[in-house]
């Protein structure tokens, strides 16, 4: 394979130095606020002002991030350069760096093949002085290459992700996190992201605390009950529940008659029960499109690129899938037996609690960032979005429900909407809106 070894003779070695390596001692200019989305948006169309490069290259950072969460949930972050670059940093290692000019993915060298090493030609650059994660690797693509190119790169970008991410067991880098940054990629790809493990929005456990920010989320819903969920925006993001979950109860039942039956189910139930951001591709595939996605494109290349399943795996992965559903739709108190003895990895929360969600809305919250956050503030507690947090954050959230229905009965509301979807629409509010703080504490 042949490979163009970065050296002193062709860049400059300071340069070479902090390709992949997030640079140390260097102060890097962010954006003051880092939990300012608008300001950060602003950014992200400065240096990808073309609409579809944007979306091309945010989707690519969407699954990065998914994979970058699972391999080391503290050890990740998302950092701007207020003049340059906005990058996705893993173990202080660059895994993606976006530019004006160009877009630098990160791969491993060992999951290159000869073919795609050819096609890359250049492009592929060796960082070998960077002794820690010596297969990481640069390729540096011009935005015009991204259709042809960057599908190809996906695994081997994802192999790379999925070792630096238990390198260290916390970001050196957490203060320069852009919350705002990764809200803007969540918010243009539609995907639920994960806050790194190390963001703390709970400062205080006392009961008046507790009471305190109940009566201020309470004033809150007021507004959010008048001036979002009434009005046409709130009644179709409404509407896409029901949609959902209609859908999802008849994929569900098509399932469990396959694997009855003894058919094939993989790909049934990769595309039917885990929930796919509404785009082309996953709407001509017949994918479950659903108000809380996790999937933007194929969940196959995603697991197997970030190395959590092998394509001999599928079929047991499915089957254990569809019977970790079936319990707990079954028999929602068996929740807790039911995610201690499921231990597949890449699947959190944010990934099966949809179908689950979507099949009992009476007993299953969605879990994601927005609704995690609004329980841990309601509670002074830190909730998380894995999978082995779930149980605790579904029964705080529901207790949550309980205690907010006096004010929910108070106010219209969306016609038909649960109350559990209720809930998770003014979190979807509160932090993607309103820009609430959920008591986060200063960087």
């Amino acid at each position: 394979m042949h490979v163009v070894r970065l050296d002193s003779s062709s860049r400059p070695a300071r340069t070479h130095r902090s390709l992949l390596l997030h640079p140390y001692g260097r102060p890097m200019t962010t954006l003051n606020d880092r939990d300012d989305a608008a300001a950060a948006g602003a950014f992200v169309e400065r240096l990808l002002p073309d609409p579809d490069v944007r979306s091309t290259v945010l989707a690519f950072a969407a699954q990065s991030i998914l994979a970058a969460h699972e391999a080391g949930p503290s050890t990740w972050n998302l950092t701007i350069n207020g003049t340059q670059y906005l990058a996705l940093v893993v173990s202080h290692c660059f895994m993606l760096v976006v530019r004006r000019d160009r877009f630098e993915v990160y791969v491993d060298i060992d999951s290159v093949t000869e073919e795609l090493a050819r096609a890359l030609g250049a492009r592929l650059k060796s960082t070998a002085s960077f002794t820690t994660l010596p297969k990481g690797h640069q390729v540096l693509l011009q935005y015009s290459e991204l259709e042809e190119l960057l599908p190809k790169l996906e695994r081997a970008h994802l192999a790379l992700v999925a070792a630096a991410g238990p390198m260290y067991s916390r970001s050196h880098n957490e203060k320069q996190h852009h919350s705002g940054l990764l809200g803007v990629i969540s918010q243009e790809t539609g995907i639920e992201l994960p806050d790194p493990a190390f963001v703390d929005r709970v400062s205080t456990s006392s009961e008046s605390s507790r009471d305190s920010r109940f009566g201020e989320i309470g004033q809150l819903y007021e507004e959010f009950a008048t001036e979002f969920a009434t009005t046409d925006a709130g009644r179709a993001h409404a509407a896409s529940y029901a949609d959902g979950r209609a859908k999802a109860a008849l994929n569900f039942q098509e399932v469990c008659r396959a694997a009855d039956a003894g058919e094939a189910i993989v790909d049934r139930v990769l595309l039917h029960l885990l929930p796919h951001a509404k785009t082309k591709g996953n709407l001509a595939k017949g994918a479950w499109i659903h108000v809380a996605p996790a999937i933007t494109k194929d969940a196959r290349a995603l697991f197997e690129g970030a190395g959590w399943a092998q394509p001999e795996e599928w079929p047991a992965i499915a089957s254990e899938l569809l019977a970790f559903v079936r319990r707990c739709v079954g028999a929602p108190e068996q929740l807790g037996d039911a995610v201690a003895g499921f231990s597949r990895k890449g699947f959190q929360a944010g990934m099966v609690t949809p179908i689950l969600n979507a099949l009992r809305p009476d007993a299953f919250l969605i879990s994601n960032r927005k609704s995690c956050a609004l329980v841990s503030y309601l509670g002074s507690t830190k909730y998380t979005t894995s999978l082995a947090g779930y149980p605790a954050l579904n029964a705080a959230g529901f207790a949550d429900i309980t205690r907010f229905r006096e004010v929910f009965a108070v106010h219209d509301r969306p016609e038909g909407i649960t109350d559990s979807d209720l809930f998770d629409m003014f979190g979807h509010w509160l932090f993607t809106i309103r820009k609430f703080a959920f008591g986060k504490k200063p960087a």
